[in-house]
């Protein structure tokens, strides 16, 4: 599959930067080039303070797999980072000083304009989805932190950690309501319907560049009109500088 060229950047930036850094200490390359520009180096350096020390204890591209409940599924992921002791800077990159409490980061690339902020990893699936697994992992833990270090691609080069502390508790509840909508799609793929025999979400057809099967869709003309609006009207209200009043 092509990759594009931001999502090439991104693994520039975390396979050949982040993780030499991270595993054998080794400087960052300001010399390498993606798209015949030298900027990966220069992006990674404006949030390396925000990253754990060099050649500690730390896991990276961890491979997670647990079981659900009712274990006739399971949950499968790669942790951009994991650090069962600690180790992120304390206060998430306010110094260089170091906690102990456990922590799953997730290395991210791109615009600032789509950073997830610390609310917003309260709900995130993929969060609670590695917070879960951690918590199994380390039975005895209690707390955990999760950060999100998130790295901008265009200039001025910025970097930021939202970071969230999380409960045992806390993400048993929120993993709750994932795990209700897992068991509603394993139940959905047990009964084996056809992608057209499902009720049609409108509001979602030109999402993401547009859904690439509109050649094959069912939806009536006043449906894919209706749905077309719908997109238009959530492209205006997100790009608008005012929010729409009730």
């Amino acid at each position: 599959v092509e990759q594009s060229k931001w999502g090439g950047l991104g693994d520039q930036i975390e396979k050949e930067q982040i993780t030499p850094y991270l595993v054998h200490g080794r400087p960052l390359d300001f010399t390498l080039e993606h798209e015949g520009q030298a900027i990966s180096g220069d992006i990674v350096a404006a949030g390396i303070h925000l990253l754990p020390t060099p050649k500690s204890n730390l896991e990276l591209q961890k491979k997670i797999v647990f079981n659900t409940e009712i274990e006739e599924f399971g949950y499968m992921g790669y942790v951009d980072l994991w650090l069962p002791q600690g180790g992120l800077p304390d206060a998430i990159g306010s110094s260089r000083a170091r906690n102990s409490t456990p922590c799953i980061a997730d290395i991210k690339t791109g615009n600032p304009r789509y950073w997830k902020t610390s609310k917003d990893l309260e709900s995130d699936i993929q969060a609670n989805m590695y917070a879960r697994w951690a918590f199994g992992a380390l039975p005895a833990a209690e707390e955990l932190d999760l950060a999100w270090i998130n790295f901008s691609t265009k200039k001025p080069y910025k970097a930021k950690t939202s970071h969230l502390r999380v409960t045992r508790a806390q993400v048993t509840d929120r993993f709750a309501p994932i795990e209700a909508t897992a068991c509603e799609i394993h139940e959905v793929r047990k009964r084996r319907l056809r992608t057209l025999d499902l009720p049609p979400n409108i509001n979602a057809c030109g999402d993401y560049n547009g859904c690439p099967y509109q050649h094959q869709c069912n939806l009536s003309p006043t449906q894919i009109i209706d749905a077309e609006a719908a997109t238009w009207l959530r492209r205006e209200f997100r790009d608008s500088p005012t929010q729409p009043t009730k």
